[in-house]
């Protein structure tokens, strides 16, 4: 399923702590979202429900894609439009994909746990297209189950558990003095046969 939420990515700003008094008398604290963050998941969340059609959230791992699109600078306009590009600077990646997770709880999956495979992507749009956030969600299912282990050996195939090449050298040698020992001890008629 794929949802798009026109405007501008929002990225999950700092919560602000705040000393509160309990009714027993003793201090505690209490967290406040940012009310940009705190709008923009609620308008977020108001698209991932009417996309899922008010339908209960999905269960089990979820694989989740994906691409905020950043307005494209007045500077950046050109005569011949400028395409997609990186984005590279603040709001993180990291942050936005939070507020996504954040809103889509309960929503689209019932905890952001479920979420074992991220993707995330930050660009600036194209001269003249609109900012937005596409969301692709997907349960994953038996077939990427078994891709699980698919390749895992070849890719540890000669992993030598980070001990680098001296380590592999000593620990060849080690093997080495080993076997001249156990010939010695052969041949005083120490050791076994």
């Amino acid at each position: 399923m794929t949802i798009i939420i026109p405007g501008e990515p929002v990225a999950q700003g700092r919560g602000r702590a705040f000393g509160v008094r309990r009714e027993d008398g003793s201090l505690g604290a209490r967290v406040f979202d940012p009310a940009k963050s705190r709008n923009w998941k609620a308008f977020a969340a108001w698209h991932m429900a009417r996309a899922m059609n008010y339908r209960a959230p999905l269960a089990g791992p979820i694989r989740l894609s994906v691409v905020a699109l950043f307005t494209c600078p007045r500077s950046d306009y050109r005569k011949t439009p400028v395409g997609r590009r990186w984005h590279t600077k603040r709001p993180d990646a990291d942050n936005v994909l939070k507020a996504i997770k954040d809103a889509a709880k309960g929503v689209l999956w019932i905890d952001d746990a479920q979420v074992c495979w991220p993707d995330i992507r930050k660009l600036i749009a194209a001269q003249g297209e609109a900012p937005c956030v596409r969301i692709t969600v997907e349960a994953v299912g038996k077939e990427a189950e078994a891709q699980l282990n698919v390749g895992v050996g070849d890719e540890m195939d000669g992993y030598d558990g980070g001990r680098g090449h001296a380590a592999r050298s000593a620990a060849a040698a080690v093997d080495g003095l080993a076997d001249d020992c156990d010939r010695a001890d052969r041949g005083r008629g120490e050791g076994p046969d």
